[in-house]
């Protein structure tokens, strides 16, 4: 007997329809952009800053969390990816993704008070050491604390972007498959639009 449960029960197994899969398709191919720039700005980190204090490392790191983390926020019009994207088997992977959004959070797109402290430093006080002299303040100054990856973040993160990437490029080309193989295209690049059309 056919009855409303069972009815619910068939119109959940239905497939998403074709624009929703170009929707995840469009997030996926953005997502791909997004942390493939992030691992391009780790390996610039890896190959070429000596330590924190040089040049490149803060624009550099600022690069790796924003690019990796930009994903996992609610774009818009589709917002972020599904949780899927951000549940991993392997610890070290989970906790690199989690060090990173609370990375994005609290220091590079935001800078939250109980993590980002200032400070006034009066004259006399010890800032630093110039190997085992202590350095002095000369006059009252002001100073803001800075939160760094050490560099096996760095070899962390991009590991991370690796397996994200291996795991979307396949589901970017399953959809591929799903959604254009066999279809008469047109003879020029077009623009994914979220509809059930081409």
């Amino acid at each position: 007997m056919f009855n409303e449960k069972m009815e619910i029960e068939l119109h959940r197994k239905q497939p998403p329809s074709r624009s929703k899969r170009k929707k995840e398709l469009y997030k996926l191919l953005v997502a791909r952009s997004d942390i493939t720039a992030s691992l391009n700005s780790c390996k610039q980190i890896l190959e070429k800053v000596d330590g924190l204090g040089h040049e490149l490392y803060y624009p550099l790191y600022t690069a790796v969390v924003i690019c990796y983390t930009r994903p996992f926020t609610n774009n818009k019009p589709h917002g972020a990816l599904p949780k899927k994207w951000y549940t991993f088997d392997d610890e070290i992977l989970s906790e690199t993704h989690n060090d990173l959004i609370s990375a994005r959070n609290e220091l590079i797109a935001h800078s939250d008070m109980t993590i980002k402290e200032a400070y006034v430093v009066p004259a006399g006080c010890e800032i630093g050491k110039d190997g085992d002299k202590p350095l002095v303040s000369d006059f009252i100054g002001v100073q803001t604390t800075m939160h760094y990856f050490p560099r096996p973040m760095f070899e962390k993160i991009c590991n991370l972007c690796m397996f994200q990437g291996t795991r979307i490029n396949q589901e970017i080309d399953d959809l591929i498959t799903e959604l254009y193989e066999g279809m008469e295209l047109p003879s020029k690049p077009f623009k994914i639009r979220i509809d059930n059309g081409l």
